[in-house]
């Protein structure tokens, strides 16, 4: 589970980064590719092996259960706004930013699923005597000082972006409900 978080921080600073331009776009974009897919490919791996022990508190599998979902919901609307980029060169504005919402959603749903398993009573003290649970807290500190980088970035970034959909005489409405 630890090796797939970072490995989706990574494939998130990647997304911002290849979002920002300049001359490593492309590199940046293909990087977020690989690595996104390859953790939600390791948590599945995680969640096959974790839900056969059964040992995770109740409220720790629910939780986890519902960021699973969320990030295989990135992985088939990413993966299908990259083939409309690529392929025919459009781009969505409104599910470019359903899907960076969802991806926020998503790793705030896994920095809680990182606190959670370095309880005195959560997973990894469920699973390990020697109470090495806080150190796996402290790592979910870093973590999520990292993803609140991430999130003040992306705000940085997409803010041209998506300032359009707000701006405008014909969304007015739309600015109204979202906010």
């Amino acid at each position: 589970f630890a090796v797939a978080t970072w490995l989706i921080l990574f494939a998130v600073f990647s997304h911002v980064a290849s979002s920002a331009g300049g001359p490593y776009r492309t590199m940046y974009a293909y990087l977020h590719y690989f690595l996104a897919g390859t953790a939600v490919f390791l948590y599945s791996i995680a969640i096959a092996v974790a839900a056969s022990s059964g040992a995770a508190p109740r409220t720790h599998s629910r939780v986890g259960y519902i960021a699973f979902t969320f990030l295989w919901a990135q992985v088939i609307g990413g993966s299908w706004l990259a083939w409309q980029w690529h392929t025919y060169k459009k781009s969505y504005t409104w599910s470019g930013l359903a899907h960076r919402v969802s991806g926020i959603t998503a790793l705030a749903l896994i920095s809680a699923q990182y606190y959670s398993a370095g309880e005195p009573d959560g997973a990894v003290a469920s699973l390990n005597a020697e109470n090495n649970y806080k150190r796996y807290e402290e790592g979910a500190i870093v973590w999520t000082s990292f993803f609140g980088l991430v999130v003040i970035l992306s705000f940085v970034f997409y803010y041209e972006t998506f300032k359009g959909l707000f701006e405008s005489n014909k969304s007015g409405l739309m600015n109204e409900s979202f906010l």
